[in-house]
């Protein structure tokens, strides 16, 4: 009898939504990994629309995860640059 091989992934989405407090100068933003098939949340993170609040995002799941995950990203460029880079090193 031959071993059966299995390489088991995920599929997860990075993105993005805002929300404000008091007003729209205020604005909060959550940055959320979620598997796509299951809905589950995998990590989240609330802070500003910057690279570095991102990074805590991709940290944590790509850390806990790799490489058993195949992100998908949006168009913008710091999901894009973020995982080209880790993709290379």
């Amino acid at each position: 009898m031959q071993a059966l091989e299995v390489e088991i992934r995920f599929s997860a989405e990075l993105d993005e939504f805002w929300s404000y407090v008091g007003n729209k100068s205020n604005q909060r933003w959550t940055w959320y990994g979620i598997e796509r098939n299951s809905g589950i949340i995998l990590a989240w993170h609330n802070g500003k629309r910057q690279d570095k609040d991102f990074l805590v995002l991709w940290d944590t799941t790509h850390r806990g995860y790799s490489p058993y995950i195949i992100f998908h990203k949006s168009s913008m460029k710091r999901y894009f640059f973020v995982m080209f880079i880790s993709k290379s090193a």
